[in-house]
């Protein structure tokens, strides 16, 4: 059974917590029922150049072990930093689903 998991991070995604949110990603993506991470950026105020290597560096794990990370709710000001790194492009960014979803 394929399980999709919710990560809600919050505040500010920048140098001085950057690793630690890359961290809880790279565990979940090591669980073995989890098969797809979506990460809800509604309540990120801030993201910086370590917030996006740590998003990149948790993407090309999950495709290692072909696995999806997936990111919605991005606020506006946060989403230029994804379109100016072209980041959107790449996990293509989305609304919020409606599903069942575990958050952690």
């Amino acid at each position: 059974m394929k399980k999709q998991v919710m990560y809600q991070p919050s505040g500010k995604i920048y140098a001085v917590n950057a690793t630690s949110f890359q961290e809880d990603l790279i565990k979940l993506l090591q669980e073995d029922s989890c098969r797809m991470i979506t990460i809800d950026f509604s309540l990120v105020e801030f993201l910086d150049s370590a917030g996006l290597m740590a998003l990149v560096i948790a993407y090309k794990e999950a495709q290692k072990q072909g696995k999806k990370l997936s990111v919605v709710n991005v606020s506006p000001s946060v989403k230029i930093i994804f379109e100016l790194s072209q980041l959107d492009q790449v996990l293509g960014i989305k609304e919020a689903e409606e599903n069942h979803l575990l958050v952690v």
